[in-house]
């Protein structure tokens, strides 16, 4: 197999590679002094009366609760998010496409007061009349779950004080947990903070701003909120200033967010109007943009709207349901529901929204193949047929990997290893492979006989083989110490002393999969090598080695002393990968990087651009080297990547 074969394979092993970015919402809070709510999953209560009540406190915007009270409101609520495929890709990475995911929820929300204390809080019972619910898989959860549109109609509570904040929910202990947090995500609009005690009027007789927090899809938040007068108790206009986000991988940036709140005469609220556009980063690349919006208007409640309802407060359980119980809750209805269902009607639910929504047409695909184990060996037997075209094929094997079903893992082993099927096919099933959840040692030893050619070349290109040395590599970055991960292991290590030198340098490329440091005295050893292939390919093996000082010593001085400019480009990218988000060059680094432009052909100097550029934003000098580099740029190209990462005020 040539060298060019070899990184043919490895871009197929590393083909298909997704982000999948996920979304939660929780109720949120005010900064001043606030009741605790009722625990998670409390005794049920007594029927009539209410759980942890708060004592009385003063009014500021308040509500006034009586027993028996009815309102209501049109709502309607719409959500876009923008999905970057390639969000964790290199920098410098080609863009790889947007997938956009959009829901929406519209219908007529009727609100009942069932009891009111001294202290004014109230247990409001709320019902949707009319509820049209459309997220990305509503198809999916209602054919999972049949009582999934007759529990979003039924009662839930909300426990609201005497400045109408909403304090608690609870849901009947009968309805799904799925429908009560897709109701919760609607109910907490409701979410408004009055100030803890009335502030006096600014000098100019305006409505003096205050800060409360709040949470949301996107966590914890800081939202400055401001009276205005006006008809009944006049609005409340917000503005939300910031997110707080714990985890340092992950920057949001808040574009637009304002909400308009009238209060007007209503018991609660009369209407409500918000927006909000996020960008998100993960580990300094865009992740998700999301766009929402929601508009509530008040209207004449039905006053039969309640009738034959269970309201008894017994029957309900406070408090939202945590992470955990619902990801239990959707492995448990999701296949269940599609128990049973032809492969034929599998196949036409994926064809129906793979084009609109790939995550969620794999993900039911997957939940089908978990669901019917025997489906697997159906499934192969059509790609065996020849009946998918090649972009289905590619589906197909990642969801068999992916379901994490025995049989499917089986299927895929078989698949991979028929030397009668074309290249492509078992291409795509030996990289498949890498992506199994639960690889077994029949997995490792399958690839291994691929990867080992016994019989000479695996196919006309050899891709097959190639791509078998690639998910070696991945299965050992993605598992956990074992009895798999350990074998993929030693295997590579014996391939880096081959004494062919076509095989050393393809499993080099393998170990630059793995992120492995074990691997770095052999690593070494071949960088030093007077192949420079074999340089180039220990460059890539030590790119993943982030948290390795001798890794990332190693490609320092592989890149101070290297003449080639294939490996000073290899070597530059590995230092780029090795930095991650939060990396910083020495000024040591610097310098070599500021020499190597002068004379280096386009590709490394496209390189280095790129590597000064993943730390400009904390390193001012490395923007510097990119200004002062920039007007003797000839390649436009190069300067346009140049401007990137340098503000035009900076450059000529």
């Amino acid at each position: 197999m040539s060298r060019r074969a070899t990184r043919i394979g490895v871009a197929l092993a590393l083909a298909g590679a997704g982000v999948a970015v996920a979304v939660s919402a929780r109720s949120g809070s005010d900064e001043a002094p606030r009741p605790a709510g009722p625990a998670a999953n409390p005794q049920a209560a007594t029927p009539g009366h209410l759980p942890a009540l708060s004592p009385a406190r003063p009014r500021g915007l308040g509500c006034a609760f009586e027993v028996g009270g009815r309102f209501a409101w049109r709502f309607e609520v719409a959500v876009r998010l923008d999905l970057e495929r390639g969000a964790l890709a290199p920098a410098g990475t080609p863009k790889q496409g947007v997938d956009v995911v959009e829901s929406g929820a519209e219908g007529t929300l009727e609100a009942l007061v069932l009891a009111v204390t001294p202290a004014g809080e109230a247990v409001v019972a709320l019902r949707a009349t009319r509820f049209s619910d459309t997220p990305p898989d509503a198809a999916s959860a209602a054919s999972a779950a049949e009582n999934w549109p007759a529990d979003l109609r039924k009662p839930v509570l909300l426990r609201v004080d005497d400045r109408c904040r909403t304090l608690a929910g609870a849901r009947h202990r009968d309805t799904s947990i799925l429908a009560w947090d897709r109701l919760g995500r609607l109910m907490d609009r409701f979410q408004f903070m009055a100030p803890p005690e009335p502030a006096p009027p600014a000098e100019d007789g305006t409505a003096r701003p205050y800060t409360t927090r709040h949470t949301d899809t996107h966590g914890a938040s800081v939202v400055s909120n401001r009276h205005v007068a006006g008809p009944g108790r006049g609005a409340l206009a917000r503005r939300r200033l910031r997110y707080e986000v714990a985890d340092p991988r992950v920057q949001v940036a808040i574009v637009r967010a304002q909400s308009t709140l009238t209060l007007g005469d209503a018991v609660w609220f009369e209407g409500l109007d918000e927006s909000q556009i996020v960008h998100t980063r993960m580990s300094g690349a865009p992740a998700f943009q999301s766009a929402e919006r929601a508009r509530f208007a008040a209207v004449s409640p039905d006053p039969k709207a309640f009738a034959g309802q269970d309201l008894d407060l017994s029957h309900y359980v406070w408090g939202r349901p945590d992470a955990a119980a619902l990801s239990t809750a959707r492995d448990a209805q999701g296949p269940a529901g599609l128990r049973g269902e032809p492969l034929e009607t599998a196949w036409g639910h994926y064809l129906a929204s793979a084009e609109k929504d790939w995550f969620g047409a794999q993900k039911r695909l997957r939940a089908w193949l978990r669901a019917n184990p025997e489906g697997a060996a159906a499934l192969a037997a059509g790609l065996r047929a020849g009946r998918f075209a090649p972009r289905e094929a590619a589906a197909l094997t990642l969801a068999l990997a992916k379901s994490g079903s025995p049989e499917a893992l089986a299927a895929l082993e078989g698949l991979a290893a028929d030397a009668s099927l074309p290249e492509n096919l078992r291409t795509q099933a030996v990289s498949a492979l890498a992506d199994a959840p639960h690889p077994t040692l029949n997995t490792v030893d399958t690839l291994v006989t691929i990867a080992d050619r016994a019989n000479g070349p695996t196919s006309l290109q050899d891709l097959v083989g190639s791509a078998a040395t690639m998910s070696l590599g991945n299965l050992v970055e993605g598992q956990v110490a074992g009895a798999p991960a350990d074998a993929a292991r030693a295997y590579l290590e014996s391939r880096l002393h081959a004494a062919d030198a076509d095989r050393v340098a393809e499993a080099l490329w393998a170990v630059g999969n793995t992120g492995d440091p074990a691997f770095l005295d052999t690593v070494a050893t071949k960088a030093a090598s007077d192949d420079p292939d074999l340089r180039a390919a220990a460059m890539h093996a030590a790119r993943k080695m982030k948290h390795d000082p001798e890794a990332r010593a190693l490609v320092t001085e592989r890149l101070r002393v290297e003449t080639h400019p294939e490996v000073a480009a290899e070597a530059a990218a590995a230092q780029r990968e090795q930095l991650g988000a939060s990396g910083r060059l020495s000024a040591h680094e610097l310098n070599l990087y500021r020499s190597k432009l002068v004379g280096a052909p386009e590709p490394l100097r496209r390189e280095i651009v790129l590597t000064l550029g993943a730390v400009a934003t904390q390193q001012p000098e490395a923007r510097q080297i990119l200004a002062e580099w920039y007007p003797l740029e000839e390649s436009l190209p190069v300067r346009q990547l140049i401007g990137r990462f340098v503000p035009a005020a900076m450059l000529p």
